[in-house]
């Protein structure tokens, strides 16, 4: 559930790059410890949602999910799966 309201979050916010600002902000958002938000956008990296950006320190959200996201908003419906990676 929280993977989804970081996601959420981001799109509605425009804070689909991962700043330390946006971070902040996510931060405060969800009302989580910082522990716990990280622990979610680790696992939210694990699943591709959030991606390397340009020095590869910082993340943005998937682009491809950027673009279904855009997508079925024209659409008036949004549809969203997160699969887990077996190792």
């Amino acid at each position: 559930e929280t993977e989804l309201d970081v996601i959420s979050l981001a799109i509605k916010y425009h804070l689909t790059i991962l700043t330390k600002e946006a971070r902040a902000k996510l931060l405060v958002l969800l009302n989580k410890d910082k522990f716990t938000f990280n622990n979610h956008i680790k696992r939210l990296k694990e699943k591709g949602i959030f991606v390397p950006w340009e020095n590869g320190k910082t993340l943005m959200l998937n682009q491809n999910i950027q673009h279904s996201v855009e997508q079925a908003m024209k659409d008036g419906e949004i549809k969203i799966t997160l699969n887990e990676h077996v190792n």
